[in-house]
């Protein structure tokens, strides 16, 4: 250790006049807030992670690391000035450890990497990192190496900075390893490939057999050789339309688990996947789907596109009764197949968002890479407690001796002693949090139930069940986060002249200023917008209609075929289906919604057999129509880059409706007027989107049949809801996963399984696509 100057730290005689003791007690200060607000986030985020992970739910937290990020920025050019400084004043001891604190912050900072991870389309996921992040990585750490060296030849300070070498190299490694790896960054070239292969024996297959057998959910899943894992594995060679696999071996095959193979263990009474409280067969078919959807996210092609199998294994498959799988599941209540399918299709994008959007699984891809991590962690963490020892105990010019001897040095002293240990819990913690989310994730789970799907010895072990099934319900201990959507009602609040006027006019100008800053930052795409849980009762009406509708999507005409099965169509009604695109639909029949509210007040169930009334159903069906309404309103007001129209024509259209909503509920000077009669009033049959639902509300109103009108407008909403889903604007659902996820996802990957990917009425002048072998008019 270098002992020349005073060690401890003392202000210059420069720093003596008027500014320089207040100067350094404020930066000393700064430093103290800055460190403890990093543990306080790394606390924060280790417990999100932890909580996120026993619960089951997605564990990227932006709002955490952007705030972390943030900190530490400030962090560094604190530590290089008080770096300068401690040298100028031949403060050893104090250089010491401030070069500690910049090595602890080096390691600290490609832990924030992801903050920002949305790329230019296509999305690159582990492969965005290039060589110039490794560059500017090992670039960092030889800077502190020189530091190090040049200003200290202590051999602890040399350890540590070796040891933090391996670790950054380790870092590197693992990125440039999941890069090439079949499993990680290769793997949806190599399962495009693959899939295109199955078809094309699918194909074959069908032509000899005729495709008359009985299609259910049993067949079609034990049926189903959709990939889980194993499939980087397996021989392959390379060819003009992209990978192909060696499958003509039976041992070849043997290496992947696929879904088909979850399925017949099922189907032979295997007591995990029999299990309905533990969900692990739909947890494997979640992984599998999320291979699947990562080729959209990456612009590969999807053979499965338009292909009357991925609509048989929609319908028939994942939307199939499971009656038959194992007489064990006859004990059992029967689960609600929408909460089902969505659970699914929620799993299915929580590996996508742990993919994409956590620095997390990139990192510890490996076992290997991951037992490494774990030893180099605490390695550097056991010299950082020697440095401690040395520079804090063992000396009598240490930090001890400072605080006995020298008064005047005693704050700045212990303002260093708490830095250093809190930016050493600070690593301590997110070090910890990114092995406890590793371990408890779902990637970990199915991995071990790949294994024990293809090895006896382990589904024959009464104790490797045990420990899977403690996992899981260990992984599942918490209640799982509601699926939420948000809600957006053109006509609310009603009342004053100042609350329409913060409604339609200030809040709208703060959403679009939150849009444009908070919208990258935050985990909510939007603050102050008001959320609910998806009623169970729309996810089932959604997998009813899709099943009813065969796949083949809604009429030309959004809403008519509705109103002509319910015996409601009207001349009119019928006119207000005959909208210019999708947007203008929802409009028109929002505020047709809306009014028909206004004159309906919610109606109070049956409390004597609620599941077998006249009423619970009209509730239902009005669950329905008012969230899905609102919904697709908040999409068009603050989402319309996930609608099938132009998102320019979306923003004019909302724009010109909330403009006459508007004028109509302040200008009348009647104050004996209600919100319905002055929204009626603007009423025109054939006029704008606003004055043709005014209209369509006044006639709904008319109707007698309340029970029809709110069974038409469910109906109604749920097709139009299924009918926007479908979308070629892949970066756009990204970026909504991003930031939390939005409902519309759910049904647009729930769809592309279905090989629908956009219906054949969502834009009449659009060019076909490209023409592929035995596709479907979906």
């Amino acid at each position: 250790m270098a002992q020349s100057g005073d060690v401890c730290p003392t202000a210059s005689p420069n720093e003596a006049g008027r500014s320089g003791p207040e100067h350094t007690v404020t930066l000393d200060d700064l430093m103290v807030v800055v460190s403890v607000i990093m543990g306080l986030l790394a606390v924060l985020l280790l417990v999100r992670g932890l909580l996120g992970r026993l619960s089951g739910g997605a564990t990227t937290h932006p709002t955490v690391r952007f705030f972390l990020w943030v900190v530490f920025a400030l962090f560094l050019p604190l530590t290089s000035y008080m770096f300068s400084v401690a040298k100028n004043l031949d403060q050893v001891l104090r250089w010491q450890l401030i070069l500690l604190w910049m090595l602890l912050a080096e390691l600290l900072r490609k832990k924030l990497d992801g903050v920002s991870t949305i790329n230019a389309s296509p999305l690159q996921g582990v492969n965005k990192q290039s060589t110039w992040d490794a560059v500017d990585q090992i670039v960092r750490i030889a800077w502190l190496g020189y530091l190090i060296y040049g200003y200290t030849v202590d051999r602890v300070f040399v350890i540590l900075w070796a040891f933090s070498i391996i670790k950054v190299a380790q870092r590197v490694a693992a990125v440039e390893v999941a890069k090439r790896s079949f499993a990680l960054g290769e793997n949806p070239h190599l399962v495009a490939g693959y899939m295109r292969q199955l078809f094309a024996e699918q194909q074959q297959e069908t032509a000899s057999t005729g495709g008359g057998e009985e299609r259910s959910m049993s067949t079609v899943m034990k049926a189903c050789k959709y990939v889980i894992m194993g499939e980087d594995r397996v021989e392959r060679e390379t060819g003009p339309h992209g990978y192909s696999l060696q499958l003509s071996v039976d041992e070849d095959r043997k290496k992947m688990v696929t879904v088909g193979d979850v399925w017949q263990l099922a189907a032979s009474d295997d007591t995990l996947f029999t299990s309905r409280r533990l969900k692990l067969k739909d947890l494997c078919l979640s992984f599998a789907l999320y291979k699947l959807l990562r080729r959209r996210f990456e612009e590969y092609p999807s053979a499965e596109a338009g292909r009357h199998q991925s609509l048989d294994f929609l319908l028939c498959g994942m939307l199939g009764d499971d009656k038959d799988i194992s007489p064990r599941d006859s004990r059992l209540p029967k689960e609600h197949k929408g909460e089902r399918i969505f659970r699914v299709i929620e799993d299915e994008l929580s590996f996508l968002s742990d993919y994409y959007f956590s620095t997390i699984l990139i990192t510890l891809s490996n076992l290997w890479f991951f037992l490494l991590n774990c030893v180099v962690t605490l390695i550097i963490l056991f010299f950082c407690c020697i440095v401690i020892f040395i520079y804090v105990l063992s000396e009598r010019d240490g930090v001890l001796g400072c605080l006995l001897d020298d008064q005047d040095a005693r704050g700045t002293v212990m303002y260093d002693l708490i830095i250093t240990l809190l930016l050493i819990a600070t690593l301590f913690l997110l070090e910890y949090a990114e092995v406890v989310v590793y371990v408890l994730s779902d990637w970990v789970m199915v991995s071990l139930l790949c294994t024990y799907a293809k090895k006896p010895s382990w589904r024959r072990s009464a104790t490797i069940r045990w420990v899977l099934t403690m996992l899981r319900r260990v992984k599942t201990c918490l209640k799982r986060p509601d699926l939420k959507f948000n809600q957006h009602n053109i006509l609310e609040p009603r009342g004053r002249t100042l609350q329409i006027f913060s409604h339609l006019v200030l809040r709208r100008r703060f959403l679009k200023v939150q849009l444009m800053i908070l919208k990258p930052v935050l985990g909510r795409r939007f603050l102050g917008v008001r959320s609910t849980p998806v009623p169970k009762e729309v996810k089932a009406a959604i997998v009813k209609y899709l099943i009813d509708s065969g796949g083949q999507g809604p009429a030309p005409h959004i809403g008519e075929s509705v109103l002509q099965q319910n015996g409601a169509a009207g001349e009119e009604l019928l006119q207000a289906c005959k909208s210019n695109g999708a947007v203008e639909t929802i409009i028109v029949w929002h505020i047709a919604t809306c009014l028909y509210k206004m004159k309906h007040p919610s109606l109070l169930p049956s409390r004597q057999q609620p599941q077998q009334s006249e009423d619970h159903d009209t509730q239902a069906n009005r669950r329905i129509a008012e969230t899905l309404s609102k919904y697709c309103t908040y999409l068009v007001a603050l989402a319309p880059e996930l609608l099938p129209d132009d998102a320019a024509a979306t923003a004019t259209a909302y724009k010109t409706a909330v403009g006459e909503i508007q004028n109509a509920l302040l200008k009348g000077h009647d104050r004996k007027l209600d919100d319905f009669e002055r929204v009626t009033s603007m009423r025109k049959a054939n006029g704008t989107a606003a004055e043709r639902g005014a209209e369509l509300g006044h006639q709904l109103v008319a109707v007698a049949d309340d029970r029809l009108v709110w069974k038409v407008l469910a109906e109604l909403w749920t097709e139009i809801v299924v009918y926007i889903a479908p979308s070629d604007d892949v970066k756009s659902h990204a970026q909504a996963l991003a930031h939390g996820g939005e409902f519309i996802t759910h049904i647009w990957a729930l769809l592309t399984h279905g090989g629908v990917l956009r219906w054949s009425t969502a834009d009449e002048n659009a060019p076909p696509p490209p023409p592929s072998a035995d596709q479907s008019p979906v």
